[in-house]
């Protein structure tokens, strides 16, 4: 079998080229989106991606943001943006995307949090042992009209990581959990 290698780095450290093949691949995959770039400057970016045929096949990223829940600071980071190109699906390039991306979560950030459609949960189970937070409401800022993840058709999931997070589980699974994100962005 093939050895697949996932490719890490600050978005913002990645060539021109290849933030114009990740814009590609995220345009192909959810072609509504009209972008000039895969993530809002103002957001700290860890970006992991499959180059197959000399080009991005896969690509998933995690948002890296501080919040405080019930005055406890806390790293945190949300999966986002994981996808394949359709011609490389199956092949298990998005499950080798997550298993990174939550390696290094686990690694550098107190506990991982991301929304998702409940179809997905099993796919994130499977590969990053991601658990369902039902007590959690997780809301993009502070504005009147910010999205929020008990306003959207999505499930919320979780790892808690550090010890911090996970002495104060308890807390953070019933937590209303503010990611300060720009506005109309969310996880």
């Amino acid at each position: 079998m093939e050895e697949i290698t996932v490719y890490s780095l600050d978005y913002y450290q990645m060539s021109k080229e290849i933030k114009r093949e990740i814009v590609h691949l995220l345009h192909v995959v959810w072609p509504s989106d009209d972008c000039n770039d895969a993530h809002n400057e103002e957001l700290t970016v860890q970006s992991f991606y499959i180059m197959k045929d000399n080009q991005v096949v896969s690509y998933g990223a995690v948002l890296r943001m501080e919040t405080t829940i019930d005055n406890e600071k806390y790293q945190i980071g949300g999966l986002s943006c994981i996808a394949t190109l359709p011609n490389y699906r199956r092949q298990g390039l998005s499950s080798k995307i997550v298993q990174t991306a939550t390696k290094w979560i686990e690694d550098n950030l107190d506990f991982g949090i991301f929304t998702c459609k409940r179809e997905l949960e099993d796919f994130y189970a499977c590969n990053g042992k991601w658990q369902v937070a039902n007590n959690v409401v997780l809301i993009a800022n502070r504005d009147n009209n910010a999205l929020s993840s008990n306003k959207l058709a999505v499930i919320v999931l979780i790892r808690l990581f550090s010890n911090k997070a996970q002495v104060n589980g308890q807390k953070i699974l019933n937590a209303r959990i503010y990611l300060d994100l720009p506005q109309g962005q969310f996880i």
